[in-house]
Parts: C-alpha cells; sequence; structure tokens
C-alpha cells in the first residue's frame, strides 16, 4: 500500500459482530468481499436509512456517535479502483462527513482491531452495509 492513500481497497472475509461469516450478499457464508477502508483499516459503512448526501443517524447532540461515529476523512490520494469524483462531504452539526456516490460514510464503533467488519450485522445484517465500488 502506497503511504500516502487517504483510503485503501480491501479484499476480506465478513465476520459479523455476531460471530458469523458473511458473504457479500449478507447472507451467512464464507467468501471474500472487497470494500473501503480508512488508511489505518478501518471499515466504512453506509446506513440504509440515509438518503442522497443526507445522514439520519447521528443525533445533533451526537449522543450515538459511540456506536457509528460519523467518518470525518481528508481525502488525498486513493487506489486506482476508486473513482474521487465518487467521493463527496457534507456538514454533520459541524462535523465534515466524507460520503461515498452520496452515501454518508460511519465507523462502527466496535471495530476495534485493524481489519474488523463487525458491523456489518449490527443490528441486524444489511442495515449497515460496508461501501465498495458496487455500491449503488
Amino acid at each position: 500500500a502506497k503511504p500516502d492513500y487517504s483510503l485503501m481497497y480491501v479484499r476480506s472475509q465478513l465476520v459479523g459482530h455476531d460471530g458469523k461469516n458473511y458473504k457479500d450478499d449478507y447472507t451467512e457464508g464464507d467468501g471474500t468481499t472487497s470494500y473501503i477502508t480508512d488508511i489505518d483499516g478501518r471499515t466504512l459503512y453506509t446506513f440504509i436509512n440515509d438518503a442522497k448526501d443526507t445522514n439520519n443517524f447521528t443525533k445533533p447532540d451526537f449522543s450515538n456517535d459511540a456506536v457509528w461515529p460519523v467518518a470525518e476523512i481528508d481525502l488525498d490520494k486513493i487506489p486506482s479502483i476508486l473513482d474521487d469524483t465518487d467521493f463527496g462531504s457534507i456538514d454533520v452539526y459541524g462535523k465534515t462527513q466524507i460520503t461515498y456516490k452520496g452515501w454518508p460514510l460511519y465507523y462502527f464503533g466496535q471495530d476495534a482491531d485493524r481489519g474488523d467488519n463487525k458491523g456489518i450485522s449490527f443490528p441486524a445484517p444489511g442495515i449497515w452495509p460496508i461501501a465498495n465500488v458496487d455500491s449503488p
């Protein structure tokens, strides 16, 4: 990996908060999935109840930010598989949240280690999908 990248595109097994393995369609099973992480290997997620360039999750007092923190990333260089025109940002109560294809991006607060992607099953599979080139 290049040390000056702001994001990475990784391929790994999805392992949910429930300890089960998931495929890229969020059904149980084994298989590698490609997805976007920050340069530190923290998985980036979208939220199915958000709208284009609209964060419908974060509360004004950030009381739920510990569970699903907004991703605040200064983009510089990104891997060539990603198109920099797909990225943007929105203001969320004074924080600048990065977006991908209009989807606000989040971290999962319980992803403690590099490469964790536990958020894909919390609270249920498909509510917080990973972000990748196949994201609509």
